[in-house]
């Protein structure tokens, strides 16, 4: 679910409703895929979820939707995290932000989203010095559209996190800056909280879930159909 801070978690599913219509089926079936995702994961089938999610995945890779499939992508990623899936995650965050990197509506519109879910992985991994630089990055994006204010106390957590990761990297006086910046917030905000609650990333693969290699093996697909009858759950069982 594409969130940050003060974002509605479900909200972002009209980003994909607004591409334009283009192998309308095809598109179609692959934000099926998507949609149950989402249900999936708010009813706590976090496995389930996944397997729609990578199906969706799999699909907008075909679809030639740059941002259809950073999204995409986005969705698999996180749902590996939360697996514990470590190997997929972090294949997939970086995806993104390639996707991201050629892309301008994606660039514009989810690259901070994706820089700020990645500095999160990385920091639940102990990956503290590669977090630093995109916690580095999605500030210079999130501070000038003033995100602080509207999501005080998410955005104050999100400075302690980056705070670890600066004292986890010998760089003290950095990090008593982040922290002076979210205790400012802290106080300037008396008993709110965060709007979204942070969920973490695991050190270890989770009962139910099992491993997707990020590199395949996957036989070459013709078209996002092709696909989706390989790997959506509402298509064919998916063994483990």
């Amino acid at each position: 679910m594409l969130r940050v801070f003060m974002m509605r978690p479900f909200s972002c599913l009209a980003l994909a409703l607004l591409l334009p219509s283009c192998g309308f089926k095809a598109v179609n079936a692959a934000r099926s895929d998507y949609r149950q995702g989402l249900a999936a994961e708010q009813a706590g089938d976090l496995a389930r979820a996944r397997e729609h999610q990578f199906a969706y995945h799999r699909q907008a890779l075909l679809l030639d939707r740059p941002f259809m499939a950073a999204q995409a992508t986005y969705e698999y990623a996180r749902l590996s995290g939360y697996a514990g899936d470590h190997r997929a995650a972090d294949e997939a965050f970086r995806s993104c932000l390639e996707h991201a990197g050629k892309d301008p509506e994606t660039r514009l519109r989810l690259r901070y989203v994706i820089l700020i879910e990645y500095a999160r992985f990385l920091h639940d991994q102990g990956r503290h010095r590669e977090a630093i630089g995109h916690y580095q990055q999605a500030i210079s994006l999130v501070t000038p559209s003033n995100l602080q204010a509207r999501d005080p106390i998410g955005f104050a957590e999100f400075l302690e996190e980056y705070a670890v990761s600066l004292s986890h990297s010998g760089k003290r006086a950095e990090a008593t800056n982040a922290r002076s910046w979210a205790a400012q917030l802290r106080r300037d905000h008396p008993g709110k909280k965060a709007d979204y609650p942070r969920r973490h990333y695991p050190r270890t693969l989770q009962p139910g879930q099992r491993i997707y290699d990020p590199k395949g093996p996957f036989p070459k697909a013709n078209s996002p159909e092709a696909e989706r009858r390989r790997f959506s759950p509402s298509v064919t069982p998916q063994s483990e």
